[in-house]
């Protein structure tokens, strides 16, 4: 899918859907408002889920335009609800932080895959990307890690004649 041309939404995800399918760990993929997870059918767990919570942006600087696309990734996985052996309080007394420890890699391998290889469809990652915890309590129970995303596109300006 290299392309020197304007990369759409539609592609972006699709790159994002070939990283979840590539990466060993992580069995399934979506785009959507949080409230969608697992609304239509059961995710596969662990999983990848991007949404757009923020506003994306287009800069417009001396008839240039730059467009910015502000994406929230999670990478979630189900929580083992087992007795507690471990004698412990928090999320040592599952397995919760095992998923926080491994959900924070595959966002690493993440921003690892955009940074080197992503820049040959236009795309790169601006500025620091910040990370939070993921903590679930509906029916899914989950843990894991969110990143946010600001990917600056390649944009080609063209005039359209009206």
């Amino acid at each position: 899918m290299a392309t020197t041309h304007i990369i759409t939404f539609n592609q972006l995800m699709r790159l994002f859907k070939q990283f979840q399918t590539s990466h060993p760990q992580l069995n399934d993929f979506d785009y959507g408002q949080t409230y969608d997870i697992g609304t239509s059918r059961v995710m596969q767990f662990p999983y990848m889920w991007a949404t757009s919570e923020i506003d994306s942006t287009i800069q417009v600087t001396n008839k240039v335009v730059q467009p910015f696309e502000n994406l929230t990734i999670l990478l979630c996985d189900k929580i083992n609800e087992q007795r507690n052996i471990l004698n412990s309080n928090g999320e040592n007394s599952c397995n919760g932080q095992e998923v926080i420890s491994d959900m924070k890699l595959i966002a690493l391998d993440l921003v690892t895959e955009i940074v080197n290889n992503w820049g040959q469809y236009g795309v790169s990652i601006e500025g620091d990307v910040p990370t939070f915890v993921v903590s679930d309590e509906t029916d899914d129970k989950v843990n894991g890690v969110g990143i946010r995303l600001t990917l600056k596109e390649k944009y080609l300006n063209c005039e359209i004649p009206l």
